[in-house]
């Protein structure tokens, strides 16, 4: 009996790992396999689509690349395009989820239910005003629609204190499109088509 107890315990542990292993092995692929196919349905779910983009302000339309800001104008970020605002309020150029919303209101981002990506940068340097002169009804990941009212900003008091008010609109995934094409300059009214996109 003293001479098979090393073989008892052996074969004990030999069950208990292979047990062990087999459990492992087969959940481990089970959550995997979940793991997978969860990610596979969000893909198919974020499908691009072609899209209009509505103006987010009142003012006068120009084209981005005359931006007095060169990280905009130079198209770096994304193709777009810039507005002189009459009105100091911004609107949801889309139906989307808001994705950037700074404690210093200039800036506004929104993903579309369709999977485009926009910026709304209001005035050029004008983070260094920390939210001064900025109301804003938004915070990140709340749901909004195309012409809500989203920021307002007084563009007396932003010339004022020495920045230029001028709003740009950027689409961050243009390489995800064939075309960003914006469709009017000059006087335009909040919610005129200001961009269309193609897939």
């Amino acid at each position: 009996m003293n001479n098979q107890l090393p073989l008892y315990i052996l074969v004990n542990l030999i069950s208990f790992g292979c047990g062990f292993a087999l459990t492992w092995f087969f959940d481990y692929k089970k959550s995997m396999d979940g793991e997978l196919e969860n990610t596979y349905e969000e893909l198919e779910d974020i499908k691009l689509e072609s899209e209009d983009i509505l103006s987010p302000v009142t003012g006068k339309a120009f084209e981005l690349s005359n931006a007095k800001d060169d990280v905009f104008s130079s198209l770096s970020l994304g193709d777009g395009i810039a507005f002189t605002p009459e009105e100091g309020k911004i609107y949801a150029p889309v139906t989307g989820e808001i994705t950037v919303a700074y404690p210093t209101k200039h800036a506004i981002g929104i993903k579309s239910d369709n999977g485009l990506e926009v910026l709304i940068h209001i005035g050029i340097d004008t983070v260094e005003l920390n939210g001064k002169y900025f109301e804003s009804n938004i915070k990140q990941g709340m749901h909004v629609k195309a012409g809500e009212e989203l920021v307002s900003f007084d563009i007396d008091k932003i010339k004022e204190a020495g920045y230029d008010p001028t709003v740009m609109m950027i689409v961050i995934n243009t390489p995800e499109y064939k075309a960003i094409l914006p469709k009017k300059y000059g006087e335009v009214k909040h919610g005129d088509l200001a961009i269309t996109t193609q897939v």
